[in-house]
């Protein structure tokens, strides 16, 4: 009998961050604690990217003449100060942090680069038009299309990891294929009908239920996904509901991948037990082997 083979280990999203990066996550710890908060946002991540000066994100910021210093004084502006005076050892991310690492996995695969610094963690920030750093950039007259671009010419002068370029052509010839079967991209979905345009928050919640799909394997965005989206989304209407409803979006989520899991694990078993194996219809018929 053969040794069961040990699994890969599932890497972290922190696993391909450069020393850059990782910098940048440890001052926007010191971000949380000086603007009194108890998790990490994205405005801690901006801040903290504009106080790294020898960082390739500041150098780009200043590339396109935006003043940092006046950007971190107009983001602090926005955001306040809170009330916690010691926020706990071991930070978390904030609805809207989590969904900058969504979109930071999004531009590593769509990019294929095995490693993400200071400047991936800049183009994921400025990915939410209503978020702090974009509203903050705005306040001080910045051109956020302009930085955007700059940064893109940047990341594309890196070299390729091959297996993950492989792989987003892969999930590139899949939603063509979706398409091509008449399934709309996350993009085009939700366009409403007869006219009118989708707000920045549905926008926000359709890319994370592409998402969604995408870290479950799925070929095909649901309402599951959807409802997925929806709970871990930062908006404060959604998560009120949930909570005057006695339901903790935390909870609804962790039951909705329980039960996704398990539809996938049956699934598997179902077609398992209806398909015989090549040794069983090889063997059809022959005496069993001592």
């Amino acid at each position: 009998m053969s040794e069961p083979q040990p699994q890969p280990q599932q890497r972290s999203i922190f696993d391909l961050f450069d020393d850059e990066a990782r910098q940048a996550v440890q001052v926007a710890r010191d971000e949380v604690a000086r603007t009194k908060r108890n998790a990490i946002g994205p405005e801690h991540l901006t801040t903290a990217l504009l106080k790294l000066d020898g960082a390739q994100a500041r150098k780009l910021v200043d590339s396109v003449s935006i003043d940092a210093e006046a950007w971190v004084a107009a983001i602090d502006e926005l955001a306040g100060v809170g009330t916690v005076e010691e926020p706990p050892q071991q930070l978390p991310f904030t609805p809207r942090g989590q969904q900058t690492m969504q979109v930071l996995v999004q531009i590593a695969t769509s990019m294929a680069h095995d490693s993400l610094g200071s400047a991936h963690l800049l183009l994921a920030n400025l990915q939410d038009p209503e978020g702090l750093a974009s509203k903050g950039l705005e306040r001080v007259s910045g051109d956020r299309e302009a930085l955007g671009k700059a940064i893109i010419d940047h990341l594309q002068t890196l070299p390729q990891n091959e297996q993950m370029k492989a792989q987003a052509e892969a999930m590139r010839k899949a939603q063509a294929a979706q398409q091509a079967g008449g399934a709309q991209p996350a993009a085009r979905a939700g366009a409403p009908m007869g006219g009118g345009s989708l707000s920045p928050a549905a926008q926000r919640v359709l890319q994370a239920a592409g998402q969604q799909a995408q870290e479950l394997r799925h070929t095909q965005i649901g309402t599951v996904h959807l409802l997925l989206a929806l709970v871990t989304d930062p908006d404060r209407m959604t998560h009120n509901i949930f909570v005057k409803l006695g339901l903790r979006p935390e909870d609804v989520r962790s039951e909705l991948l329980g039960q996704l899991r398990a539809e996938s694990a049956g699934n598997v078993a179902a077609q398992a037990a209806a398909e015989p194996s090549e040794a069983e219809s090889s063997d059809a018929g022959q005496p069993a082997q001592a």
